[in-house]
């Protein structure tokens, strides 16, 4: 943040852990924008479908946990392994 920028577009936690660690009195954070999530993957070789599936066990238990939860509240502050409401997205 060098003083030229009217405004700055970034992921919402991006943005809030920059400024948490640089911090600027001179810009704020919209913190009721949002977008649409992006989607995230593992990379498995081609035709591994008893790992693939595997996996897919493992993460859904872990969601349904609760210990995704947990993990991104303590790693980015909030809740961020459930969808947005519709209602809330910028596009």
């Amino acid at each position: 943040m060098n003083g030229n920028q009217s405004a700055y577009l970034n992921d919402y936690l991006v943005l809030g852990q920059t400024l948490e660690e640089f911090g600027d009195d001179n810009l704020v954070l919209a913190e009721d924008v949002r977008y649409h999530a992006t989607e995230s993957a593992i990379a498995l070789l081609k035709g591994n479908e008893a790992l693939r599936d595997e996996l897919s066990v493992v993460i859904d238990e872990l969601i349904e946990e609760g210990y995704v939860a947990e993990l991104s509240n303590e790693f980015l502050g909030e809740d961020v392994s459930q969808p947005n409401d519709d209602a809330d997205i910028v596009s």
